[in-house]
């Protein structure tokens, strides 16, 4: 199901995300949630299919520390992502590694760190 938070902003699965039929948007984020995709490729064609040129994507992903964990079925490095935003339809205009300290984690935890990638519809 839908929730709809504001006029514009909506949640919604991303195994899913093809029945919507509004948009296209101006923006789309997508956090700590790619790497849970069964198949990341259609998710982010999707995520093409309901920007507008020229239009934002922003996907933050877990840094190398987590990808052993059994529920992160597509996890990948820089590398392959931006292989990835390229092969469907964005052009990635920054990335940045960002150490965000868990609440409670120890410091220096290697799940410390998020890949944040700045990208635009082309």
């Amino acid at each position: 199901d839908d929730i709809h938070l504001q006029s514009s902003v909506y949640i919604q699965d991303m195994h899913t995300f093809d029945a919507l039929s509004y948009g296209p948007w101006s923006a789309i984020w997508c956090r700590h949630t790619l790497e849970h995709a069964l198949a990341p490729y259609v998710v982010m064609m999707n995520f093409r299919r309901h920007l507008m040129d020229g239009c934002k994507l922003y996907v933050v992903l877990p840094g190398p520390g987590w990808d052993t964990m059994p529920l992160h079925y597509s996890p990948m490095t820089v590398g392959q992502f931006l292989a990835l935003a390229h092969k469907t339809g964005f052009e990635p205009r920054n990335y940045s590694t960002v150490y965000v300290k868990g609440l409670g984690a120890p410091e220096g935890c290697p799940n410390d760190v998020e890949l944040w990638f700045d990208m635009v519809a082309v």
